[in-house]
């Protein structure tokens, strides 16, 4: 954009090139993003001016200064360093900068702080089909926020969701197909940040089941007479529905009541999604059909099959 720009150039193509650019830069990352990157920035700003480096355009040697002085003095994660990585190369893009992904010294920082530190990756504790029974037998249906919960737990185990997805979902969302379930599309998410591609997940009808999503949601939808907006919403005393979906912060409250109330612990939001998956696979399920529920690539899947399937039947079982 910044080729366009002459001597001659009049104050309305200038005025419209300044809005092209704000338009493709506030729409390159999400809310959540940017206020996690605004933090990163004013930490390599702060280290910057400290050193009497200049941080927009930074040099690529100022660049890789700073990663390092993350991992050395600050003893950040290799995770944490990347994410500053990222929000330095989102700032200077956004100005018409290059960004430094391309640049050998910082790439040769980043493999130099792989290969020293011993970052192993978290996976959430995956909660199998026994203890996602129990954790929902503690939840009294027959009242308001009882049934939000239920349902929400329900669809949050068997669908796999994100935590994200779950509390974007909205009436207009939901594909009812008579006898057989629903289909939640999607919509834009973490694999389909354009919503470019049509992404359902089945919620299979399980009419005698007593936590069967499907069953539930039709009750929660014709209790409360939904037509639109959030299906997961606030609820406010008295039984008061609100309008507003849950936050993410709410599902976490939620969670950690029942997880409290049934005995258990260990687990967080993902780990409905690590539970399904590797349920549903340790009961047999082709991969096609957990990738139909979790919109994974193959490769992605075969990270969220938790380690316990390693002890289903190991190579050792052939010999002792």
């Amino acid at each position: 954009m910044n080729e366009l720009v002459k001597k001659e150039t009049s104050s309305e193509v200038l005025q419209s090139l300044k809005e092209l650019q704000e338009f493709v830069g506030s729409n390159q990352t999400t809310k959540s993003t940017e206020a996690t990157y605004a933090k990163s920035w004013q930490d390599f700003e702060n280290y910057c001016y400290k050193l009497g480096l200049t941080p927009l355009p930074a040099d690529e040697g100022a660049v890789a200064l700073f990663l390092h002085h993350l991992y050395k003095e600050k003893v950040r994660k290799r995770t944490t360093i990347q994410k500053s990585l990222a929000a330095i190369n989102s700032r200077h893009l956004k100005a018409g900068f290059k960004s430094f992904s391309d640049s050998m010294q910082v790439k040769a920082v980043l493999f130099a702080i792989k290969r020293n530190d011993h970052y192993t990756p978290k996976q959430a504790k995956p909660l199998l089909k026994k203890e996602f029974e129990t954790l929902l037998s503690v939840i009294d249906k027959s009242t308001l926020t009882g049934l939000r919960d239920v349902t929400l737990l329900s669809w949050l185990w068997f669908g796999a969701f994100r935590k994200s997805e779950v509390v974007a979902a909205r009436i207009e969302d939901l594909e009812w197909v008579s006898g057989k379930g629903v289909l939640l599309n999607l919509g834009r998410n973490k694999v389909n940040q354009t919503g470019e591609k049509l992404l359902q997940v089945p919620m299979i009808l399980q009419p005698t089941y007593p936590y069967c999503p499907t069953s539930l949601m039709q009750y929660w939808v014709q209790r409360n007479h939904l037509k639109s907006g959030p299906i997961f919403r606030a609820i406010r005393k008295g039984n008061c529905l609100q309008n507003t979906a849950l936050s993410h912060s709410a599902v976490d409250h939620i969670l950690n009541k029942y997880l409290e109330l049934s005995g258990l612990t260990g687990y967080r939001p993902h780990s409905f999604r690590a539970g399904f998956l590797t349920q549903a696979k340790l009961n047999g399920a082709p991969e096609e059909k957990l990738r139909q529920v979790s919109q994974h690539s193959s490769a992605a899947l075969e990270r969220y099959i938790r380690p316990i399937e390693l002890l289903d039947n190991p190579a050792a079982a052939y010999i002792i």
